[in-house]
């Protein structure tokens, strides 16, 4: 019989081999509750956690149950993400978060911009800040010091690859904090995922029979327990009604945007197709906000051709930092970079259309046709309103804080810089004028003209009207943009929102318009945005709408319908790990519904109450019995599952297991309690900062292993079994069937 020289790897067989108790609750509910506490109970169960701590007395009503929601997030998961709507105070809230949860304070995580404005609020607030931005970094890591972390506008940190979210998942690691943003999906439900993973791990909810996080949202639907963690909420009151309306281009705005295509047509660009298509559309782009920001991009691409032509004459290659250095942060710019070969041979750029590129420059200088769309714009501006004027281009800022009348009193802020008419001045200057305590001049500026970096965070509350000269690719910037003048505190009982719709020869080409009506909906599933009642806002309003003193039990009232309803808890211990409740009508299977579970609810909470049949209560639970017993299993099965591990994931546990071989051989007791420690590591769920670390443990040139697993968290402790624990039990019968309730 062969020897072998190394032991397989233990796997894990079952959880227990103990039968489920049958039946699988703790105990029966309590008989002849009232009704109203037993209704209360469910609620309580079914709504997302809520902490009892009181909020401090400068929070708004609305603001009170987002801090209590985000509070008790905290308090179970170390993490939770804001999204009430723009403008509705999250800063606040997380000013008192952090005063609740932490001597320290707070460390804030937002962009530069804002840092003037935290630093007021956190003053009134009486909490000390540390503040770092998100363009720090964007440049490298940091260290953070004790406090509440606070990632303000953290859709910013909607996706591992940028750089920004690689250099602070991993110091996140084992911190608690608050994600703040009123726009958490861009372009995917997967964006929420990435965000909470900066704080929670991937397995935060399988209690409530969710795996994985991540792999739930790239499903395209967004599970109801994730409400546990992404607090949402309507608009606060006080904020002002919105008007929309949009202008079309005219004939000749068409007519000009299609002889400048017709010129642009004359460049090669690239013998690569999608290459060609990607400059063009930049080129269309341009256009679309203006002749100035086509010609800005046009000269900007003249010199990416001849640094280019110099670079290959001397045998050298351009990179992405020489490039992003050279170029300048526009974001048109980046889409250029890729186009570059990084590894050797050519760029796929047709050098020898510079001269063709240089008559398309002429040709459009040489007719000083004024902007079309500046004819638009006047016509929205004609009243005098004070307006936010919002465009993607730096060039179209240029443009017109000059063409708009009287030019000396417009004030503009781009990512160059800030200024009213020809005078620069500080963006906390330019923006005061526009803030909740403007001074009332009559001299003052009444347009501010502004590229995206004011479109978020700031509070414009004296703007009655808001532009979109150009239009962005994400409905999230629109809300962004609107949301800068449609704040509580708002001088206006409605704000205007304009849109300057492209020509529709360019939104052929462009196809903006659908893809922000494609992208529309995504926020709805997460509760968001003007909605029907979802299973979100159902369970968040539960608590306010049956909020009578919580009794536990089990009840009969009359009703217009038979009907059963039962709320289960699932508890790990004392903690409850989820909920849910089962409804039925008469004849019906069970549902979980919750648009079934509130009708019956409401009944319960407005029913006269009976005499409570024992054997009706029994009957009801008996029925429930293998829905309850699923649940159980399926929450049970997910907190325990073995994770498929592939890629680096798998490279590591390999890795680690021979460590462990290795340490057995040695008999070396500190090694080997490392690996077990590793390998417990990389089997269950990560961080975002977490999945780093572990995917460094297989790489084959990383440092030495062993110094890597001491790093590594240690193993949680075993949770105990799930039980199932009765929460309450309303019966409904009709009034004909008083005699016997439980028939």
């Amino acid at each position: 019989m062969p020897w072998r020289t190394s032991p397989r790897p233990a796997v894990i067989v079952a959880e227990s081999l103990r039968r489920l108790p049958d039946p699988p609750f703790t105990a029966a509910p309590p008989l002849g509750a009232s009704a109203t506490g037993v209704v209360a109970a469910i609620a309580r169960s079914l709504a997302p956690p809520m902490a009892p701590e009181p909020a401090p007395p400068w929070l708004r009503d609305s603001q009170q149950a987002t801090f209590a929601r985000a509070l008790g997030a905290l308090r179970k998961f170390r993490v939770a993400l804001i999204a009430d709507p723009v403008g509705s105070g999250k800063t606040w809230v997380a000013l008192a978060l952090a005063r609740a949860v932490s001597e320290e304070g707070a460390v804030v995580i937002a962009p530069a911009v804002l840092r003037d404005q935290w630093e007021r609020c956190a003053a009134r607030a009486e909490v000390d800040l540390v503040i770092q931005s998100h363009e720090q970094w964007s440049r490298r890591t940091f260290a953070l010091p004790p406090g509440l972390i606070v990632v303000d506008e953290s859709h910013r940190f909607r996706h591992p690859y940028i750089r920004r979210y690689g250099n602070l998942a991993p110091a996140l690691m084992g911190r608690e904090g608050v994600l703040l943003t009123a726009t958490p999906v861009v372009n995917r439900l997967a964006d929420v995922a990435h965000q909470l993973l900066l704080l929670a791990r991937d397995d935060a909810l399988a209690g409530a029979r969710i795996p994985s996080l991540l792999e739930s949202l790239e499903g395209g639907e967004a599970p109801p327990p994730l409400a546990d963690l992404v607090i949402t909420g309507r608009p606060a009151p006080g904020r002002p009604a919105v008007l929309e309306r949009a202008i079309a281009a005219d004939e000749a705005e068409e007519a000009e945007a299609q002889r400048i295509l017709h010129t642009l047509e004359t460049l090669r660009l690239s013998p690569s197709g999608p290459i060609r298509a990607l400059i063009g559309g930049v080129f269309t782009a341009a256009l679309a906000s203006s002749q100035a920001a086509l010609l800005a991009a046009l000269g900007r691409y003249r010199n990416l051709l001849l640094q280019c032509g110099d670079a290959s004459r001397a045998g050298l290659r351009l990179g992405r930092r020489e490039l992003a250095a050279f170029l300048g942060p526009d974001l048109e710019q980046t889409v250029l970079w890729p186009l570059l070969d990084l590894t050797g041979g050519s760029t796929d750029l047709i050098g020898a259309d510079l001269p063709a590129l240089d008559e398309c420059i002429a040709a459009i200088r040489e007719r000083p046709v004024r902007e079309p769309k500046l004819a638009r714009l006047g016509a929205a501006l004609v009243d005098g309103a004070v307006t936010v004027v919002f465009t993607g281009s730096r060039a179209t800022v240029d443009l017109l804080r000059r063409a708009l009348t009287p030019a000396s009193r417009i004030a503009w802020i781009s990512g160059a810089g800030a200024g009213i008419g020809p005078m620069r001045l500080s963006r906390r200057e330019v923006l005061r004028w526009f803030g909740p305590r403007a001074p009332a001049h009559e001299l003052g500026p009444r347009i501010l003209v502004a590229t995206d970096v004011a479109a978020e965070g700031l509070d414009l509350q004296r703007a009655q009207r808001v532009v979109h000269y150009d239009l962005p690719w994400t409905a999230v910037r629109l809300d962004q943009r609107a949301g800068r003048a449609v704040r509580m505190g708002s001088r206006h009982t409605g704000v205007e929102i304009v849109t300057l719709l492209p020509p529709a020869v360019l939104e052929a080409r462009l196809s903006v318009l659908a893809r922000l009506a494609r992208k529309r909906p995504l926020p709805s599933r997460l509760g968001l945005g003007p909605a029907p009642e979802t299973v979100w806002r159902w369970r968040s309003g539960l608590g306010a709408r049956f909020g009578d003193e919580p009794c536990p039990g089990a009840t009969v009232v009359d009703g217009d319908r038979d009907a059963d309803l039962v709320s289960v808890e699932l508890r790990a211990g004392a903690e409850v790990v989820s909920a849910f409740a089962l409804a039925r009508g008469s004849g019906e299977c069970w549902t979980g519904d919750h648009v079934v579970v509130d009708r019956i609810l409401d009944q319960a909470h407005r029913g006269r109450a009976r005499t409570t049949n024992p054997a009706a209560v029994a009957r009801v639970l008996a029925a429930a019995q293998p829905q309850v017993r699923a649940a159980l299993l399926g929450a049970s099965g997910a907190l325990w599952r073995i994770r498929p591990l592939q890629g680096p994931i798998r490279a590591a546990l390999r890795r680690i297991q021979s460590y462990a071989r290795d340490a057995i051989v040695r008999r070396d007791r500190t090694a080997l309690a490392l690996a077990d420690r590793g390998i417990a590591f990389v089997r269950r769920g990560h961080t975002a900062g977490e999945r780093f670390l572990a995917e460094r443990l297989g790489e084959p040139d990383a440092a030495r292993l062993a110094d890597l697993l001491a790093t590594t968290p240690r193993p949680d402790a075993v949770p105990p079994p799930l039980r199932a624990r009765i929460a309450g039990v309303v019966l409904v019968r009709k009034e004909s069937r008083r005699v016997d309730a439980g028939r």
